[in-house]
Parts: structure tokens; C-alpha cells; sequence
């Protein structure tokens, strides 16, 4: 790579969003398999290696037991052979012998198959025949045979034999090692069922045995031997002759047959097979240092770790230049472009596009730019007018609700005047013909134009005005409005709800309990004006609820339903009319509005 292109590429070293993204998902892929490749492959030789060492050593033990088998059993024939000859079994189930015959059976001996066998055996040191009668017979002048008296009482009585071994010294063999072991093979004479003639003690040098141990090559391991007893017959290290395996190893779980286990020796973890012989009850025994064991492993471990530190900084590299220079950059380009579409200016990528999914997706983009601005430019146009219909629309509908100026009421407001004119009373009729006035130059000024609390109020006090002059007696009216007067809200809202109370409030004439209460103030979120009466009431209770507007108006005039629906579309349907009242008790009627949130100026109806 050219170094313009590396140093295009630092920038992108800072870049937090899409980049870091990118980057570690890209170390996620490597290093991911890497590491689960890695343990599976690692987990998978250790057991195999751990499978395959067990065969091995298992094998090795086996192979080792089965020699040692076949010499042990080599020398049971051999001394089956001796014991089984005629002249054996004479000299040693007879009741008493003489010189004579002692001197035939040893000139027999001499004479016969005796030195052959020494020769054929080089490892047989000596052989002893010891007869129930006194007689004894032995290959080792100069043996002491106190020591064998200690070794007849261990024999079975069956005539199967038995192995013996000593540590140290035996007759003609005190010139060896003081730590060499023997092996004495020994079987009681049985001729008779019932009866035993004699015993047979035969030495083996256990050389013979080391031969065979030494050739074994565990590759760092060490094999030893154990008699019944757990003592060793046989160890590279001569100190351990003659002790028990527990003493010397944490070697205490050799109570099996055979099996394997992992313990430490000499403070070196080691791996540890072993196998008892059916035929001697020796335990033949392969111990393996584990860091040998594990060569093969570590080794393979080693190779994924340097493989994957290699192949890491190579990747990431290589994903790098990808990353920045074909995904990066193309998305940058679009990111900066949309951030100008935020700014609404629909602006077109420039330049040449790659030959990829990105390229398509710019391309796309700039045709949507194309199309997108085309629609905007039409549905701008269509909404403008639309809106301008809409509001025309919604102008005149509030236009035609609030001219329906109760004819009813303009009736009777009439009839009152002319009796008033009829009887010359000037004042009445010039004060409510003023009123009425008022009255109506307040209903047919502009729909959206915002009026005030103080401006309904005033409204109503002409209405009242009229009233007072129509009817015999008027209800108390008490407001509570002060505090609310500057408030914004829909013109003639107000005055049909007092109107409503007259036309339903007392149907059996206004007396002098009768009162009108008139309250404005906040309650959650909204601006609230309820007018209270305690006329008749409903003809049942009723709870507070939505009032359901009649498509019909009151009888013929600006009614509930009315000022209902206006309020509905000047606010929303959040807004408009709730009723609630008891039998007998009164009816109230309570005006939802929103809250004043912006300057008198500004609140127009929508």
C-alpha cells in the first residue's frame, strides 16, 4: 500500500461508531475459532494421548508380566520334572535310608539330568530336597538350612508352589550385592493324597528378572516390581529395595488388579499404570512423569498460540484496509449526506460509486433523493392547499354553529320590549334592547378570533340583564371567575350553559333558594369552568360523564350539544362537555378547555 493510502487511514484509527463495530467483530470472527479450534483440538489429543499412553502402558505392563509368567512357570516345570523322578520319590517316601542309598541318590544326581540343567539355567543357583524322613539333598554345600525350616511351614500343603523373596545374602552368593534379591520357588512333596513326603526349595537370581525390567524403555517413566506384600523386588534407585511401595510413594491405591491413576512422586506429578499377575501376585508397575506425557500437547498448544499471533496482526491488517477503504468510507459519504437531509436540503452523492452492494445502495439513494424531493415538492403543494380548505372549512362550521342564535329566545326577548314600550317604560326597554345589541354584535364577530374569560362574562351579564326584565324572580348568582379573567377561551361557550339552567333548572318557577354558582380554576392539566345549580335536578342520579351531543343542537339554539362539538373541533377530543347532577339536588355541567400555554396573541382556535 502507498503511504498516501496509510495516511488516509489514520483518521479512522479515532473513529468510535460503525469502525469499532466493524473491528471487533472482525476479532471476534479470528480469534473465536481460533480459541474454540485451539481447546477442542488441545482437549481432544490430552484425552486421546491419555487413551493411547494408558494402551501403551497397559501393553508394556502386561508384557512384562506375561515373561515373568512364563520364567516362573519354566522353572514350576523344571521342578516338577525333579520331584517327579523315580528316584526323587523313593529316597523321600521311604520310612529311612541308609548311607548306601544316600550315596546312590546323589551319584544318580550327579550323573543325570542335574548338571544339564545347570547349564540350560544359568540363573538356578541352587535346589534343595528336604524328605520327611530326615533326608537332604542340596546343590549348595554350604547352605544354612535354618533359614528354610522359617519358608516349609508358608507352603500349601497341595503341592502347588510358592515364590520367596529375600534381600541379601544366600550361601555361594555372598560375594553379590548386599541389596540384590532371590527368588525361591518352594512346593511341598505330595505323593499320596493324604500325605506329604518332603518339600522342594529351588533359588532363582533375580537377574534373570532385571533383564527383562531393563529392556524397557518408557521414555522418561521408570517400571517396577512388587512382591504380595507391596515390598519392591525391583527399582532403578537400589535405596528402595526391600520397602513397601506406600512408604516410599503416594502410591496407596493399588488394591485393583490393575488400573491407572495420576499421583505424585518425589514431588513430580506422574501417571501410573499397573497390573497384578494372577499366576505370582507380583504387581508389575510403569510410572510416567506428566510433562512427558504432555510434550506432544504442549507442543501442539505452542504451535495454535504462535499461529494465532501471526495470523492475528496479519488479519486485523488486512480487515482494516477492507473495513475503512470499502465499507467505511462509502457509509461516511452517506452519513454526511443524511445529515444534510436532516437539514432538509436533499443533496445527491457525487463521484464514482463501487462496484458493490454499497454502490448500489448510493445509487439508490441518490434516485430516492430524486423521486423523495419530486413528492415533496407535489405534496407540499397539495397539503398547502388542503390545509387552506381544511381551515376554510372548519371556519365556516364554526361560523354556522355559533350564528344559531336561539330563535326562541330573541322571541321572547321581543315580546318583553314591546309589553315594556306598550306601558312607556323607556328605561327597561332602552337597557335590554342595548343588551340584545351586545348580544349580537359578540355572536357574529370572527369564529378564531380568541376571546377572554372577562368577554364571556360580560356576554352573560347581558343575558342576565334581558332575564332579569323577562322573569318574575331571578336565582342568586355568585362567581368565582376573578383570578381566570384574562384566561383564553372559545366565544359564546359560556352563555348557553347559563341559558340551560334557566330552560331546565326550574320547572316550577325561580324561588328565592335558587342559585347559580359559576366557578373557574385548574385541574389535571386543564382549564375548567363548572356552572352549578340546585334546581330540580335529573330525574335519577347520574354520575360524572362525558356529555353525548345531540346532531340536532337544543330546541333550535346554541344548547350543550352545541358548544359540545365546538370545543371538540377548536381543541381536540380530549376537550368538551361533562354532565353530573343528583335528583332533586341540582345539575352540574362542567367545561373542559386546555391551559393557556402561549401569549393571548397566539392562541387562535385551530
Amino acid at each position: 500500500m502507498h503511504i498516501g493510502g496509510v495516511r488516509e487511514m489514520k483518521p479512522y484509527l479515532g473513529q468510535k461508531g460503525l469502525f469499532k463495530m466493524f473491528a471487533l467483530t472482525f476479532c471476534i470472527v479470528i480469534f473465536l475459532p481460533i480459541i474454540i479450534i485451539g481447546s477442542l483440538s488441545y482437549l481432544r489429543s490430552s484425552d486421546y494421548l491419555k487413551i493411547q499412553t494408558e494402551e501403551y502402558l497397559g501393553q508394556i505392563v502386561l508384557n512384562v508380566s506375561n515373561q515373568m509368567d512364563t520364567i516362573i512357570r519354566d522353572y514350576d516345570w523344571l521342578s516338577l520334572r525333579i520331584i517327579s523322578s523315580r528316584e526323587v520319590r523313593q529316597i523321600t517316601t521311604a520310612e529311612s535310608y541308609t548311607d548306601y542309598d544316600s550315596y546312590l541318590f546323589q551319584n544318580w544326581a550327579s550323573n543325570s539330568f542335574i548338571n544339564d540343567i545347570f547349564m540350560q539355567k544359568s540363573y538356578i543357583r541352587w535346589f534343595s530336597i528336604y524328605g520327611s524322613n530326615g533326608y537332604v539333598y542340596t546343590t549348595d554345600s554350604g547352605k544354612n538350612h535354618k533359614e528354610i525350616e522359617n519358608l516349609q511351614q508358608a507352603l500349601p500343603t497341595n503341592g502347588s508352589i510358592k515364590l520367596f523373596v529375600i534381600r541379601g545374602t544366600t550361601g555361594e552368593s555372598s560375594t553379590l550385592n548386599s541389596n540384590q534379591f532371590f527368588v525361591f520357588l518352594g512346593r511341598s512333596l505330595v505323593y499320596n493324597a493324604n500325605k506329604t513326603s518332603g518339600t522342594f526349595f529351588m533359588e532363582i537370581g533375580a537377574q534373570q528378572f532385571g533383564s527383562i525390567w531393563k529392556q524397557v524403555d518408557l521414555k522418561g517413566g521408570q517400571i517396577w516390581i512388587t512382591d504380595q506384600n507391596g515390598q519392591f523386588i525391583y527399582h532403578p534407585e537400589s535405596k528402595y529395595l526391600g520397602r513397601n511401595v506406600g512408604e516410599t510413594t503416594d502410591m496407596l491405591n493399588l488394591s485393583q488388579d490393575s488400573g491407572s491413576f495420576t499421583c505424585k512422586i518425589d514431588g513430580t506429578e506422574q501417571f501410573v499404570v499397573y497390573r497384578t499377575s494372577g499366576y505370582t501376585g507380583w504387581k508389575t508397575i510403569t510410572a510416567v512423569p506428566l510433562k512427558e506425557l504432555n510434550k506432544p500437547v504442549n507442543n501442539l498448544r505452542n504451535a495454535i498460540v504462535l499461529s494465532a499471533l501471526f495470523a492475528f496482526p496479519l488479519a486485523i491488517f488486512i480487515g482494516y484496509v477492507f473495513i475503512v477503504f470499502i465499507i467505511i468510507k462509502p457509509i461516511r459519504k452517506i452519513q454526511h449526506v443524511m445529515k444534510e437531509v436532516g437539514k432538509g436540503n436533499w443533496v445527491k452523492i457525487e463521484g464514482n460509486l463501487p462496484h458493490n452492494e454499497i454502490g448500489d445502495l448510493i445509487h439508490g439513494y441518490n434516485v430516492m433523493v430524486e423521486k423523495v424531493s419530486e413528492l415533496i415538492e407535489t405534496v407540499y403543494e397539495a397539503e398547502l392547499r388542503h390545509q387552506k380548505e381544511e381551515l376554510a372549512q372548519k371556519k365556516a362550521e364554526l361560523q354556522a354553529l355559533q350564528t344559531q342564535i336561539n330563535p326562541h329566545f330573541l322571541y321572547n326577548t321581543l315580546g318583553a320590549i314591546n309589553t315594556y314600550a306598550l306601558t312607556d317604560k323607556k328605561q327597561p326597554v332602552k337597557e335590554m334592547i342595548d343588551a340584545l345589541g351586545n348580544m349580537f354584535r359578540y355572536a357574529v364577530q370572527n369564529p378564531l378570533e380568541p376571546v377572554k374569560v372577562k368577554d364571556e362574562i360580560l356576554h352573560v351579564e347581558n343575558y342576565l340583564l334581558i332575564q332579569n326584565y323577562r322573569q318574575r324572580n331571578m336565582p342568586k348568582i355568585e362567581w368565582n371567575l376573578a383570578k381566570y379573567a384574562e384566561y383564553p377561551m372559545l366565544r359564546l361557550t359560556l352563555q348557553p350553559l347559563i341559558e340551560n339552567i334557566f330552560n331546565h333548572a326550574f320547572p316550577n318557577g325561580i324561588e328565592f333558594q335558587h342559585t347559580i354558582w359559576i366557578e373557574a380554576k385548574e385541574k389535571n392539566g386543564s382549564f375548567v369552568i363548572e356552572v352549578s345549580d340546585n334546581g330540580a335536578g335529573p330525574e335519577w342520579d347520574i354520575p360524572e360523564f362525558e356529555f353525548i351531543a345531540n346532531e340536532r343542537g337544543g330546541k333550535g339554539g346554541i344548547g350543550l350539544s352545541n358548544v359540545h362539538r365546538r370545543l371538540k373541533l377548536a381543541y381536540g377530543n380530549e376537550y368538551g362537555i361533562k354532565i353530573s347532577g343528583k335528583k332533586g339536588l341540582g345539575m352540574t355541567v362542567i367545561m373542559l378547555m386546555p391551559l393557556p400555554s402561549m401569549s393571548d396573541d397566539d392562541m387562535e382556535i385551530p
